[in-house]
Parts: structure tokens; sequence; C-alpha cells
């Protein structure tokens, strides 16, 4: 035991040899320990040395851990590096329950063939209706893909073409659409514009909610 305390003393007494050390003693009395000393409640924190090594431990921990949370948050939102904590606990987001979509057709003659952006390149005038078919759609859980994001681009497709197929719109343009329309003649448009891609992918993924309304255009 004797030797222990021997091994501490020798320890202590060189450590306090150190510059380091002792501006760190005197930054921690100075900035630390006398500021406690100031007030009845926080000198009990520092009333005996193991307390006031618990303490200043403590406060140096949370010192760290500020640095340490800004630095991270600041790279996050400078796109230097991902926060760690996404890949452990991951935003869920919610669903899409039900859509409406607003349907027209255009002749695959109008179809921009390098860009495939029949919306954006093709004239009103170009289009089958005069006047686009908003029809709403609704997905029951047993039609979800999965249980939390609910159903895909895949899904939806198939929804809009088995309804389109049996339709009077579709029967009374046969004369203009004379070759068959399958799913992949189907292109779905976001609110904001912008081609739906990836069929797997979860409408909720693809920034679709609830409630929204998405543009089809059936290429003939």
């Amino acid at each position: 035991m004797e030797d222990i305390q021997n091994i501490a003393d020798n320890v202590y007494k060189g450590l306090m040899k150190n510059d380091i050390v002792i501006m760190f003693i005197a930054f921690t009395n100075k900035y630390i320990l006398n500021p406690l000393t100031k007030t009845e409640f926080t000198s009990h924190l520092i009333a005996s040395k193991p307390s006031r090594f618990i303490t200043c431990l403590l406060i140096y921990l949370g010192i760290l851990l500020a640095i340490y949370e800004t630095i991270l948050h600041l790279g996050v939102a400078l796109n230097l590096w991902k926060n760690p904590a996404d890949e452990v606990f991951k935003e869920i987001p919610v669903h899409c329950a039900h859509v409406y979509v607003s349907i027209n057709l255009l002749s695959k003659e109008k179809v921009d063939e390098e860009t495939d952006d029949e919306k954006v390149k093709a004239d009103k005038r170009d289009y089958l209706l005069k006047y686009p078919i908003v029809y709403h759609f609704e997905f029951s859980p047993e039609e979800y893909a999965h249980e939390e994001y609910g159903t895909d681009l895949k899904f939806i497709k198939g929804k809009v073409h088995n309804w389109f197929t049996t339709s009077e719109v579709y029967h009374h343009n046969k004369k203009h659409i004379q070759n068959p329309v399958t799913v992949d003649d189907l292109s779905f448009y976001s609110k904001k514009g912008k081609k739906l891609v990836g069929d797997d992918e979860y409408l909720c993924d693809l920034d679709v909610g609830t409630g929204d309304t998405i543009f089809c255009i059936i290429k003939y």
C-alpha cells in the first residue's frame, strides 16, 4: 500500500513540474472553481477533493461534448460529412394513402426521344384530350409494398394503366390509339413537374404526399 502511495506521489510531483499541467490547473481554479465558491449551492459541489474532481470532470466533459456537437452539426450543414446518427435512427417519411392523377395522352411522335421529356417539350395542342382527366386513387394497407413506406411507383403505374385500359376514354379514342398501351407507355410527374423514376421507389420517397396531384402522360 505504501509503495502505491509513493508511486502516486512521484507521478503527482512529475505532473506539477509540467508547464501545461500548471496552466490547466490555474485555468480550472480561476474559471471553474472560483465561480463555484460564490454561491452556497454550488460551493457544496467542491467541498472536498473527490467532489472537486468529479465536478471539474463533468464540466470539461460537457464542454468537449458541446464542441463536438457544434463541429458535427456545422459540418452536416456545410455538407462536409453526414450525421452518423442518421444511419442508426432513420427518419421514416409519412406514406402516401391516396393521390389525384391528372391524365392526358400524347402521340409518341411528339415525344423527344433523346430526353423523353414529353411533358416539357409538348405543346398543349399536341395532347389528345382537350382537358386532362383527373382521377382519384386510394391505396388500402393490403396494397402497400411496405407497411411503413406505403406503395411504390410500380403499383400506381399498374393501377392507372388498368383503370385507363378499361375506361370509356380509352374506348372512345381507339381510332387514335392504334397500338396497345402498356405500362411502359406511362410517365409520371410530381406536382413540381419532376419526372418520377424508379419503379421500386416508394411514393413518399419521390416527394409524393397524401392528397397530392401527380401528372400522368400516356404515350400512344
